[in-house]
């Protein structure tokens, strides 16, 4: 069933791509012969019929729904811990079962994030910490975070682990998106 679920969501995405005028071919996403394309939810821009990158982020709430994912054609993966993130109702992954997905994942060229997109408490500081940094060893890609100061530290510490804003962050205004660019 969820395998199912994941090719379903996969397929909807790729739908609305050629519904929106794009040729869907392999991984890969063309425009037709206007200018301008605006590829709605992904968010994707292409412009004066030249061809972009564009990367199929898909999210996985178990270890089953990330096979899924991964085997329906994502180019990376998002998911959490059994803490930390905002799909608490979801099942999660473990610790181990994370460190098996960024295996599995990397041996066919698909990204893994780490979501770490909730507020954290003084006291889960150190355990969001460790856990990062635990799964940065073993390879992680990237983390999706809503905490800036969680950001902040986990860019001292790995700076050279890229950080994504959480949808759950609250930028408002130009000024907050220029400091999350530094």
């Amino acid at each position: 069933r969820v395998l199912e679920m994941a090719i379903k969501e996969f397929d909807t995405i790729v739908n609305h791509a050629k519904s929106s005028g794009f040729v869907y071919q392999g991984s890969e996403i063309y425009g037709g012969l206007s200018n301008t394309w605006d590829f709605g939810p992904l968010g994707v821009e292409l412009k004066n019929n030249i061809k972009n990158e564009v990367e199929i982020l898909a999210p996985a709430g178990s270890y089953e729904a990330f096979v899924a994912a991964v085997n329906a054609g994502a180019h990376a993966i998002y998911m959490g811990v059994n803490k930390f993130n905002a799909r608490t109702m979801a099942n999660n992954l473990t610790i181990e079962e994370y460190i098996n997905a960024i295996d599995y994942a990397h041996k066919r060229d698909v990204m893994v994030y780490l979501t770490l997109n909730t507020l954290l408490l003084d006291s889960e500081i150190k355990e969001a910490l460790d856990i990062v940094c635990m799964l940065y060893k073993e390879g992680l890609d990237a983390v999706i975070v809503q905490d800036i100061g969680i950001a902040t530290l986990i860019h001292k510490i790995m700076p050279d682990l890229p950080l994504h804003a959480s949808t759950q962050m609250s930028v408002l205004n130009l000024e907050q998106a220029k400091y999350l660019e530094t």
